[in-house]
């Protein structure tokens, strides 16, 4: 290990040299991976890079996984390692996307800390991040609307930083978005190759399989809408309880979307057809694929695995 500047965070740590990677030990994000095209792509702006380090932290709060960051397309996921692979665009787009949304954010971020009821959080230079902030200063004004919302009270401060408790309202809040949650996602999201080879498999297999199962099937070619595919794609993913990955066909996208979904704790699905199962990517091969040999046996086999694995 030698010292390096972290590209993140801007903060000297130890870094060390791979094949094609540097990882880093961040005192702010935690360890992270970088491969030396996604390091020439990062974006200039600080305010992003700073971004990009509070979602590395804040996966790496919710899942316990670090995060390898590649270049404009996911090349797949690993979870059985520790690692989650991920874009620099996916990691900016995980960022809360308005005021309100990193005030409940950083109220949930709070909850992951807590161990016990009552417990102390403190917020310092280098877990700002828990308030989505770059630095102890900004998480000062995120600290001080939770304050006036009644969620969280100041329990003590020092020169580093000071402690803060989730109070009554703030459990209350976290436990009406977790209704509002389970009510509102009622989508699951389907990703797979689309072709006139693929779509029985689709329109006999997976659609029934999810409706079946009381779900709303979402397939992104099947939507209307004015935005940009990947803009959309993130949206829709975003707004499921659960994906069906489809790896019929080997397309790079699924591996995309999948590794999306994961890395947001959504639970993945993965099917795939019995003549494609040689050719998964080797990150992706160690789960739990339903394998088939037609869209009879996918119909079965998924609307068994959907009855037991999604509440």
């Amino acid at each position: 290990m030698t010292n390096g500047k972290s590209p993140l965070s801007g903060i000297t740590c130890e870094r060390q040299a791979a094949i094609g990677f540097d990882y880093y030990v961040d005192p702010f994000c935690g360890d992270y991976g970088i491969s030396q095209t996604a390091e020439f792509q990062l974006p200039t702006d600080e305010a992003k890079e700073r971004k990009i380090a509070c979602t590395v932290a804040v996966r790496r709060l919710r899942t316990d996984l670090g995060t390898k960051i590649v270049g404009k397309y996911l090349a797949g996921i690993d979870l059985g390692r520790g690692w989650t692979v991920s874009s620099i665009e996916e990691l900016i787009s995980l960022y809360p996307s308005g005021a309100l949304e990193i005030l409940e954010q950083s109220l949930q971020n709070l909850e992951y800390k807590t161990k016990r009821l009552g417990d102390s959080i403190k917020i310092e230079e280098n877990s700002s991040w828990l308030f989505y902030s770059a630095d102890l200063a900004q998480s000062d004004y995120v600290n001080k609307q939770l304050q006036k919302l009644g969620y969280i009270s100041v329990t003590g401060a020092d020169v580093d930083g000071y402690w803060v408790r989730i109070e009554t309202e703030g459990w209350r809040k976290l436990a009406e978005a977790k209704q509002t949650s389970s009510k509102r996602l009622r989508q699951a999201f389907v990703a797979m190759w689309f072709s006139p080879q693929s779509d029985i498999y689709y329109r006999d297999g997976i659609k029934p399989a999810i409706e079946g199962a009381g779900w709303e099937c979402m397939r992104i070619d099947a939507t209307e809408h004015n935005n940009k595919i990947c803009d959309q794609i993130v949206a829709e993913i975003r707004k499921s309880r659960f994906v069906v990955a489809d790896f019929t066909g080997n397309r790079g996208g699924v591996y995309f979307e999948a590794g999306y979904a994961a890395g947001l704790g959504i639970p993945v699905i993965w099917t795939v057809h019995e003549n494609d199962l040689k050719e998964l990517h080797f990150d992706t091969r160690q789960y739990n694929h339903i394998v088939y040999k037609n869209e009879k046996e996918l119909l079965e086999k998924l609307t068994a695995r959907i009855g037991a694995t999604i509440l």
